[in-house]
């Protein structure tokens, strides 16, 4: 019989994944409302918003750099679990696989975020 650990592990990382990937979405769920809620209460009491202002107000906060820095962040983690899974498997045999593999989809992450801002700053201009 396998011991817990190798049921509850993976159950673990799932239900850590999702309860993060949850926590993110309502959080910005929650900024958006706020923002909204910000252009509502304007309104009501008369103030009158140009387009700018509004544009401003209900726009993405998120600028182009955040994909940049998300790109090297992950691309460093990637690099760090590829460094950890090679001197797993070399001094353990055949254990760093896991390790390899998650480096290799940080990697992927980063490269498509740096993608993602080159891009953005290439539609800007």
């Amino acid at each position: 019989m396998e011991p817990l650990s190798y049921v509850m592990v993976p159950i673990v990382i799932c239900i850590s994944i999702c309860a993060l990937a949850g926590g993110y979405l309502w959080l910005s769920y929650k900024a958006r409302v706020a923002n909204h809620e910000t252009v509502r209460r304007a309104m009501e009491l008369g103030q009158q918003l140009d387009a700018e202002s509004l544009k401003v107000l209900t726009s993405d906060s998120r600028s182009t750099l955040a994909d940049m820095r998300g790109g090297v962040v992950a691309g460093a983690v990637g690099v760090a679990f590829l460094v950890v899974g090679v001197v797993i498997e070399l001094a353990f045999n055949n254990d760093g696989q896991f390790a390899i593999i998650i480096g290799i989809l940080a990697l992927g992450l980063g490269a498509g975020r740096l993608i993602a801002w080159k891009l953005a700053e290439k539609l800007a201009r």
